[in-house]
């Protein structure tokens, strides 16, 4: 099965957005002009979905990548999901689109005080990493007035800034939450705990990268980055490769 066919095999298990299963095809409309299909979707009762493939180089050392429901989801159902998950895994990714991860409201109240003691406590403070989404989406000219920028930079150029930015503000952040720890906790050694634990943040372009591997050829040119390597998609496939090794090697300890 191909990429594509096998995405809209998961869709009907998935996808929200659409009526995409349990629909009859062809089948006429009442006499007031309705349709007589029954048609839904699966989603609403799927309490998770198992995707399994020995083809997948990425979790050839054993990671499995769990994506959860967001946190602060307004169905408790899905919330309670997403807590549990959190509980039971070895490392927990932020995901966010680069455009609000700075901003973006969810991404800093899991860099906030309760999450960061949460995963202090259980152990999982040193496996965090920030993943900040579609780095080739942007602006060329909004992008240079808010970055200040040269009026003559180029839209490759503008991306870089960009990630560069998103890393520095983040890290930042994360070192501003580990130093404020460190005082409610009365340690002195704020530095000590800065020093102990590093944020990974990946600004990743998964449309250019599919692209650039010829998996998209109906959808153009890559928007910004000219090789697979610039979107940091095989950075972060390497991530999950070391991650899950080295975990793996802790446990047979």
């Amino acid at each position: 099965t191909d990429a594509r066919t096998f995405r809209r095999q998961l869709e009907g298990y998935m996808d929200s957005t659409t009526d995409l299963v349990n629909c009859r095809r062809g089948c006429a409309p009442d006499r007031f002009g309705r349709s007589q299909c029954f048609c839904g979707n699966y989603w609403p009762i799927v309490k998770q979905v198992r995707v399994w493939s020995r083809n997948w180089s990425v979790l050839s050392t054993g990671g499995v990548l769990v994506d959860a429901p967001g946190v602060h989801d307004d169905n408790s159902a899905r919330d309670a999901v997403v807590k549990r998950k959190l509980k039971d895994a070895d490392a927990v990714w932020i995901v966010s689109n680069i455009v609000r991860a700075v901003n973006d409201k969810t991404a800093r109240d899991m860099l906030g005080e309760h999450f960061r003691r949460q995963l202090l406590m259980d152990g999982q403070f040193g496996a965090l990493a920030f993943i900040a989404t579609q780095s080739d989406v942007l602006d060329r000219s909004e992008a240079v007035r808010s970055l200040r920028l040269p009026a003559g930079t180029s839209l490759l150029q503008c991306a870089q800034a960009r990630n560069q930015f998103t890393v520095q503000r983040l890290k930042q952040d994360f070192h501003a939450g580990l130093r404020e720890m460190a005082a409610q906790a009365g340690s002195a050694d704020a530095d000590a705990l800065v020093s102990r634990f590093d944020l990974p943040i990946f600004t990743v372009s998964s449309m250019d990268y599919q692209k650039l591997k010829g998996l998209r050829p109906a959808d153009g040119p890559p928007r910004v980055w000219a090789t697979p390597e610039q979107t940091l998609i095989p950075r972060l496939a390497r991530h999950v490769r070391r991650a899950a090794l080295l975990r793996r090697k802790a446990l047979s300890l």
